[in-house]
């Protein structure tokens, strides 16, 4: 527990710098769509997520590159369990970061009924997975990896379902 409490509090600092950089974009994501202004939502969506994804590279690259270093300006002691999952937290902002302009737009549409309920289902599924690879013996870092695949698969259904319900090009936003 003491372990995942590091962990998630290095990752809860960088969260925060992320959100505040996206939620500085959402009113205008939604303006514009309210407005029918779909290039410049397009182009907000777009560049949010950019820019969410070059501020994660910034600290986090850095950061996964000295983490040992850090931690032990930082705790003295450092635990080697602790050092894996900073490494997987690190990696699952990363992949929270590849979409973050998506929900704005999503939320902006109106249609958040199959987002929710997508996202709520593949969170919830990774507790009985993590909890089945626990049972065979896997390490407790495992559960931070489930996570993250299943966060990775939840963005990639976020992307899909933002091209359905809206006329947003998939793949102009992947070549941006």
């Amino acid at each position: 527990n003491g372990l995942f409490a590091i962990a998630y509090q290095m990752e809860s600092y960088l969260v925060l710098l992320v959100n505040n950089l996206s939620t500085s974009f959402d009113p205008q994501i939604t303006q514009s769509y309210t407005a029918k202004d779909f290039n410049r939502c397009y182009i907000l969506v777009s560049n949010t997520t950019r820019y969410s994804i070059l501020i994660m590279l910034l600290f986090t690259f850095p950061l996964f590159i000295n983490i040992e270093f850090v931690l032990k300006l930082w705790l003295g002691t450092i635990h080697s369990g602790v050092l894996t999952l900073c490494y997987w937290a690190l990696v699952s902002l990363f992949v929270r970061s590849l979409t973050s302009g998506i929900p704005p737009l999503i939320i902006a549409t109106g249609n958040v009924r199959s987002f929710q309920i997508s996202t709520t289902i593949l969170m919830i599924i990774g507790l009985p997975i993590s909890y089945f690879f626990f049972q065979l013996g896997f390490p407790y870092h495992t559960i931070l990896i489930i996570m993250t695949i299943l966060d990775f698969i939840n963005r990639l259904f976020l992307i899909v379902l933002v091209g359905k319900i809206t006329n947003f090009n998939i793949f102009s936003f992947f070549n941006n």
